[in-house]
């Protein structure tokens, strides 16, 4: 499914497959040309690119033409609802770009954001990149929402024994801290298929990271879904916004292409964000469910959302 870029290919070819995943006529040929070489020198993360045109039955369920998704291999295991090897047939597995494979447009708006801020690559940067580079790359467009960030600081630890918080900047002569978390098993979320899901769960390992609340500090936390958020997700974000240790909540959903806001200082956080992207998604990005029908004989089934 996946083809690896040939030695033989020109900059042309490069440069026409980039085009297919973004606004052409905002970008130079030499600024694609710039962002791809970038990338493989600098990583080698992503040896492998591919077209892939989805089914048609996703773009009726969508109600309008799905254009072709540029993806590329990941290099991560096959996202399931249940553990165990990669390859193993799971009875609840979703695929689709940035939750099995990542997208291009993604990749190249956090090569944008890591040139425009002047982020170091550090070694624990890298390493995720590798190894948790879905998650990484969804690290990084979160950031890129803020309003120009200063002093940045990846991989900050605020508390004496906890996990690093994501990243330490400032904005406005303010302290803000910002862990984001990935939630791809929100595709779950509504599905009768599904055996159990938590939705307390799309907010844990988060409020222990922050420290005590300071003047001049703000903790924030940005959660991405796969779904649109509705108004059961809403309630049990604000509930979770009440903590003490947060301040604010950004809850964004990867196909909606907005973010909303809660918590204390929710409308604080709002004026320091709403930055646009400059690699645009395609308006619909399919995902596939593939599961075992409950009112199916057979063994496999499948969906689409």
């Amino acid at each position: 499914m996946f083809t690896k870029f040939p030695a033989s290919q020109t900059r042309e070819e490069r440069v026409a497959l980039v085009r297919g995943a973004i606004d052409a006529k905002a970008h130079s040929a030499e600024e694609l040309e710039c962002e791809m070489c970038e990338l493989f020198a600098h990583w080698g993360a992503v040896p492998v690119l591919a077209r892939l045109t989805y089914d048609e039955r996703f773009a009726r369920q969508a109600g309008r033409p799905v254009p072709p998704i540029t993806v590329y291999d990941a290099q991560e295991a096959d996202f399931g609802a249940e553990p165990g090897p990669a390859r193993r047939v799971h009875s609840q597995r979703v695929t689709g770009p940035a939750l099995t494979q990542g997208l291009l447009p993604d990749l190249l708006e956090m090569i944008r954001i890591w040139k425009h801020c002047g982020i170091k690559l550090t070694p624990t940067l890298i390493d995720s990149l590798h190894h948790s580079h879905l998650t990484t790359i969804q690290e990084f467009l979160a950031l890129g929402h803020w309003r120009q960030p200063e002093n940045i600081e990846p991989n900050f630890r605020a508390t004496a024994g906890a996990k690093d918080v994501d990243w330490k900047f400032t904005s406005g002569g303010i302290d803000v801290l910002l862990e984001v978390k990935f939630r791809r098993t929100d595709w779950r979320r509504g599905h009768p298929e599904t055996v159990t899901f938590t939705l307390a769960n799309l907010f844990s390992d988060i409020a222990e990271k922050f420290p005590l609340a300071r003047k001049g500090l703000l903790r924030v936390a940005h959660v991405v879904l796969v779904q649109p958020a509705d108004e059961e997700l809403f309630a049990e974000a604000e509930k979770f916004a009440t903590q003490p240790e947060i301040d604010a909540l950004i809850v964004e959903s990867l196909n909606v292409g907005s973010v909303e806001v809660v918590g204390s200082c929710a409308e604080q956080v709002r004026a320091m964000i709403g930055r646009g992207r400059t690699f645009r998604r395609p308006e619909v990005i399919p995902f596939a469910f593939a599961r075992p029908s409950k009112r199916e004989a057979g063994p496999q089934g499948s969906g689409g959302k």
